[in-house]
């Protein structure tokens, strides 16, 4: 199934999400006793790149219509990538540990490669 992407919609939802990650790090930190974190820090970063990629992505593609799986990954991944870095961050502010947090970055990652990779391969005609 293919769709068209609404460039007012995806900026507005990546704005949000941006400033969301931004506040929640900004009260995080006021009740984390003066620890910080780089994950914390630039976490607003993550959905911030996001949109812009997106919107360059859309001005190459052409505003062409995009299959709905691509959009799903990309969107998908973009918040694991966000999710991991929420956790990274909060685990190094508490002192501890997980091994499992680096596979939700991986698969973000993952989802955003592919994500693009078909974002700009799969555009129909």
């Amino acid at each position: 199934m293919y769709i068209s992407e609404n460039r007012i919609k995806n900026v507005a939802v990546y704005g949000a999400v941006t400033i969301f990650c931004a506040v929640f790090t900004i009260i995080y930190y006021r009740f984390s006793h003066e620890i910080y974190s780089p994950y914390l820090t630039w976490m607003w970063c993550a959905p911030f790149a996001a949109g812009i990629v997106g919107a360059v992505m859309n001005i190459l593609r052409k505003n062409r219509p995009v299959h709905a799986a691509a959009l799903c990954l990309y969107n998908s991944g973009t918040a694991a990538l966000i999710v991991y870095m929420a956790l990274r961050g909060i685990l190094k502010i508490a002192g501890a540990t997980s091994s499992y947090v680096i596979i939700i970055g991986i698969a973000g990652a993952v989802m955003i490669a592919a994500g693009t990779i078909m974002k700009m391969l799969m555009i129909k005609k």
